[in-house]
C-alpha cells in the first residue's frame, strides 16, 4: 500500500487577472497551502493538514486497515491528527431507465 501526500489541487489565482500563480521555479501555487491530498496507490482519497492536531477527512469509504495506515503516515509525517474521519459506506442501486438518459 504506497500513500503519499501532495499539494492540494487548487491552484492560487491572481485576484486581478484570475491568472493561475506559480512559484520561481514554475510550480503551482497551492490555493490552501497547509492541505495535503492524500493518495493511496496513486488514487486521491482524502485530505489532512501538514499541522498536527487537525482531522483527517476521507473522500472515499475504505477498509478499516487502511484508515489505520493511513491514519499512522499522517502522524509519522505532520503529526497526530484528531480524528479520521470518512463517508459511510452507501449501497448502490441501479438507475432505473439509465439507456433512456
Amino acid at each position: 500500500m504506497d500513500i503519499t501526500f501532495r499539494n492540494h489541487p487548487a491552484q492560487a489565482r491572481h485576484p486581478d487577472t484570475r491568472e493561475p500563480l506559480v512559484d520561481a521555479a514554475g510550480d503551482p501555487v497551492p490555493m490552501f497551502p497547509e492541505l495535503r491530498a492524500i493518495y493511496l496507490d496513486g488514487v486521491m482519497c482524502g485530505y489532512c493538514s501538514s499541522k498536527p492536531g487537525a482531522p483527517v477527512t476521507l473522500t472515499r469509504h475504505l477498509p478499516l486497515g487502511h484508515l489505520e495506515v493511513i491514519e499512522q503516515r499522517v502522524a509519522e509525517t505532520f503529526g497526530q491528527p484528531t480524528s479520521v474521519n470518512m463517508p459511510p459506506l452507501m449501497p448502490t442501486t441501479p438507475l432505473e431507465d439509465a439507456e433512456d438518459e
